[in-house]
């Protein structure tokens, strides 16, 4: 599923390309796929690959309850070490002239708050749906806490 995201990302900015030249060259496939995918591997799987190592660390030894009620907080967990990748190119680039810090990253990190928002909800239904299926078919225990 992480990988779907990105793959439509490619096919919308390749879709111009082949409409307007009638085909696509394989440097400019690479071109876009390889950023598409090098991008997201930046600012979205390292921060969320550090926020999946922590939460596995956190859920040791809780039930399913407190399990249960942090997965449906876990997107809004997300969003400051999300914010925290999407500043670093800030702070590392401009921290010497604050004042030139370009609206775009603050547009990027709102676009980016709504996308963690739908798409993190998203995983949140699927968690619950995995966990009330599990719970039916009797794979973990049926009480909550």
């Amino acid at each position: 599923m992480p990988l779907v995201v990105p793959l439509l990302v490619c096919l919308l900015m390749c879709l111009p390309m082949m409409l307007s030249e009638g085909h696509l060259d394989d440097g400019s496939v690479l071109f876009v796929v390889y950023g598409v995918f090098g991008w997201s591997l930046i600012f979205g799987g390292i921060p969320y690959l550090l926020f999946y190592l922590y939460s596995g660390y956190w859920m040791r030894n809780k039930t399913l309850g407190e399990v249960a009620r942090r997965i449906k907080l876990a997107p809004l967990y997300f969003i400051p070490c999300q914010l925290i990748f999407l500043l670093l190119p800030v702070l590392v680039f401009y921290w010497h002239d604050m004042g030139k810090i370009h609206y775009g990253y603050l547009f990027f990190g709102g676009l980016s708050i709504a996308f963690i928002l739908v798409l993190g909800y998203f995983y949140v239904g699927v968690a619950l749906g995995v966990m009330a299926l599990l719970r039916r078919r009797h794979v973990i225990a049926d009480k909550a806490d």
